[in-house]
């Protein structure tokens, strides 16, 4: 990427990535540590998905009528689909953003993320022989 103006509008949504989706995953995946009254885990979960959906909005938008997200392949592609794959795990309600599934599935096609996603899965494998 040699555009500046791409480049800091990349780093803009890598900074908004780690700061405004991932935490909210956290919380997600391991409420107690946002909150550890008696039974606020559902609670936790339950604003985090609304967030969740809120980003994934924005997301959906910014994908509208384009292969990736910055209009050529970025790590921020990348990053986007990993909290794809996590809303899928997590089963999310995702039905209300069309361009973001396709996105994932330009992602699942590109070599590099097929081993990644390979390897993954033998690690999966070994870890569940040995549990």
């Amino acid at each position: 990427m040699r555009d500046p103006a791409t480049r800091a509008e990349a780093m803009s949504l890598l900074g908004w990535c780690g700061s405004g989706i991932h935490p909210r995953f956290g919380a997600l995946f391991a409420p107690q540590k946002f909150c550890d009254l008696p039974d606020s885990a559902d609670n936790v979960k339950k604003l985090a998905a609304e967030d969740t959906a809120k980003n994934f909005a924005m997301v959906e938008k910014m994908l509208a009528g384009k292969e990736w997200i910055l209009g050529q392949w970025s790590i921020v592609d990348a990053y986007l689909f990993v909290f794809w794959r996590w809303a899928g795990f997590l089963k999310l309600d995702l039905v209300a953003y069309p361009n973001y599934p396709k996105h994932a599935a330009r992602m699942a096609d590109r070599p590099s993320v097929k081993r990644a996603l390979e390897r993954e899965a033998s690690a999966q494998a070994e870890l569940d022989k040995a549990a």
